[in-house]
């Protein structure tokens, strides 16, 4: 169980976090993915929907039930996974319309 101090300590790694996100928009390096990025950021409604579903059909028992069964280090393997296909599939559809299919709705 978590104390307070690391309660406490979390508040600035976030804000660290933060500084370094800011850092990388604000230097202008890599503008190919912060194009990307942006247009996740676009289709904001559309891609929460779709990390809900596959972590469902990854974790929960309707899907492959490996919840409790992956290694921390693993589960860092899908975070990337999902926003390797985000950073491909936003763009590319911010090419051919305006939104995502969900912020029509």
């Amino acid at each position: 169980m978590l104390g307070k101090n690391d309660d406490f300590g979390r508040v600035f790694a976030t804000i660290g976090q933060i500084g370094l996100i800011m850092l990388f928009v604000k230097s202008g390096i890599l503008p190919f993915l912060q194009k990307a990025i942006a247009t996740i950021g676009q289709k904001t409604f559309t891609n929460n929907v779709m990390q809900t579903l596959i972590t469902s059909t990854l974790f929960m028992g309707f899907g492959f039930g490996l919840y409790g069964k992956l290694q921390r280090y693993e589960l860092y393997h899908i975070v990337v996974g999902i926003w390797f296909v985000q950073l491909i599939l936003s763009p590319l559809w911010l090419h051919f319309f305006r939104f995502g299919p969900l912020e029509w709705a």
